[in-house]
């Protein structure tokens, strides 16, 4: 980036389809496109929200959907999220992608998260207002 702007071909947003609940595939498939992009010379990727959990939105504790979000939520230190900030240091890379992530103390809920992984493998988090349950 020169000036805070970034060169034409230099950012790369990738939509797919994340298997719902499935961490592990969707993680294997973020790798994939961040060996893409890199080989293709991008220096920033951003994925969906909930890219690695796939979508999910409810205000029923009782639901699959709820369940999962809080069951599966990430920490910005998290096994998963330290392989994709490794990925993003080996590659020089920026990697945004949107994942639920913990609320420390809570078990009960998670935040809609966007994770940003920087060309050093640090990683900080932005999380919505609202939580993933929705209201």
């Amino acid at each position: 980036m020169t000036n805070g702007v970034i060169p034409a071909g230099a950012l790369s947003v990738v939509n797919f389809h994340p298997t719902w609940g499935d961490k592990e595939t969707n993680k294997a498939s973020m790798l994939r496109y961040i060996d893409e992009a890199h080989a293709a010379g991008v220096r920033m990727i951003v994925f969906p929200e909930m890219a690695l959990t796939g979508y999910v939105s409810s205000s029923d504790p009782e639901s699959a959907a709820y369940r999962m979000a809080v069951s599966q939520a990430e920490t910005i230190s998290s096994p998963i999220t330290r392989e994709l900030a490794d990925k993003a240091a080996a590659t020089g890379m920026w990697v945004i992608f949107g994942t639920s992530e913990r609320i420390p103390g809570d078990a009960e809920h998670a935040y809609n998260s966007a994770f940003a992984a920087s060309p050093d493998g640090k990683v900080i988090s932005y999380q919505k207002i609202a939580p993933v349950e929705g209201s």
